[in-house]
């Protein structure tokens, strides 16, 4: 398979290109400390720390990711699309590039591959060009509104609440209700 993503896409992109038992890398999610955490920017570096602690590059078909980008040339928006990660830490960095929202996500500027670069989700499709898309994950996917935890206005406030492990739940036992979909789809696929 390939993976490609952007913002939260990005990560979920790497995560899927874990090659061993999964519930290794969820573990290593679910346990980070969220006492450290005062931005997304601390959460995305504790949860940097714990992967490259826990993981190899190895470990992950880092081949098979593609992730999209939004960076600043000449004054100009464009999209990138990386790949080619040179290791795990590599990988990282363009997800914390790729989920970078000026202010809300901490710090004014981030910088990846040399360039000013911004959440993937500005552009209209930060996603590599494939006409033979198996599935797109998205919050709504079960036709459900999960958009809650986005509400900007207190969002930091609001991470220190979040049950992670219940939100892996109800994320999990969502997919696990309608898994019929998911099997006609993946009916045909060759894996």
């Amino acid at each position: 398979y390939i993976f490609t993503g952007a913002s939260a896409g990005a990560w979920s992109s790497l995560l899927m290109s874990y090659k061993y038992d999964t519930n290794k890398i969820i573990n290593c999610i679910l346990e980070i400390n969220k006492l450290d955490i005062q931005s997304i920017f601390d959460l995305q570096l504790n949860l940097k720390k714990k992967m490259l602690l826990s993981f190899r590059s190895n470990d992950f078909d880092l081949t098979n990711i593609f992730i999209g980008v939004t960076v600043l040339k000449n004054l100009e928006l464009s999209t990138n699309i990386f790949y080619n990660f040179k290791n795990l830490e590599d990988a990282i960095d363009c997800c914390i590039a790729s989920s970078h929202i000026p202010l809300l996500t901490g710090g004014l500027i981030n910088k990846y591959n040399n360039e000013i670069s911004f959440d993937g989700g500005f552009s209209n499709y930060p996603y590599l060009n494939l006409n033979n898309t198996v599935l797109h994950l998205n919050p709504n996917i079960w036709n459900h509104n999960h958009h809650n935890l986005l509400d900007y206005s207190d969002l930091i406030q609001k991470l220190n609440d979040v049950n992670f492990y219940d939100l892996y739940n109800e994320g999990y036992n969502d997919t696990k209700k309608n898994k019929d979909k998911l099997d006609l789809i993946f009916k045909d696929t060759k894996i």
